[in-house]
């Protein structure tokens, strides 16, 4: 058996080398055309439609914003934003800024997003700026960036400049992109 020289070594190291940034980089073509035909296919609706619940009103859902129970605030949330009122953004909003529960401030956050009401502004801004649970800085930021309301962009920027939370940062980032890119 015949022992490679060094020089025979690097020639075959150099051809095996070649050939698997060969592989790598049809891979990768592969990858980026199958992306690209994902990325052309229509994407679905997965905005929530609110209802309220039949036999109910906007008055049950704001007695239901009291109810000890988190969960049956969440669903007043949703009945609430079924109407889309100047009270039900502000009831909603209320929640957003002093419900004791984060999950509940994170889906009122959330729902104010969906909504894309202009008057959830105020809302959205002070918990970004007081809320302590980042979950809800974090979807109340990305609820500014779905209103579009260059009122807060001060917001959004303080927080990049100021706010430790990285999650919050990298949402702030992300929103910001999004008022440099949509009109």
């Amino acid at each position: 058996m015949k022992l490679l020289t060094n020089d025979s070594r690097h020639e075959v190291l150099s051809w095996f080398l070649v050939c698997t940034l060969f592989c790598l980089g049809s891979s990768f073509n592969l990858h980026a055309e199958e992306s690209e035909s994902i990325r052309k296919q229509p994407k679905p609706d997965l905005t929530p439609s609110f209802t309220m619940e039949e036999g109910k009103d906007i008055n049950d859902y704001i007695l239901d914003l009291g109810n000890p129970s988190a969960e049956v605030r969440m669903k007043a949330i949703d009945g609430l934003a079924a109407t889309v009122t100047k009270e039900s953004i502000e009831r909603i909003g209320g929640l957003l800024i002093s419900d004791k529960d984060p999950g509940v401030r994170q889906k009122a956050a959330k729902t104010l997003g969906i909504l894309k009401d202009f008057r959830a502004g105020p809302f959205l801004g002070q918990a970004v700026m007081e809320d302590g649970d980042h979950r809800v800085k974090v979807e109340a930021i990305y609820a500014i960036a779905s209103i579009k309301d260059n009122t807060y962009k001060e917001v959004l920027e303080n927080v990049i400049s100021n706010d430790p939370d990285t999650y919050a940062l990298t949402a702030a980032i992300k929103a910001l992109d999004t008022f440099t890119k949509d009109p």
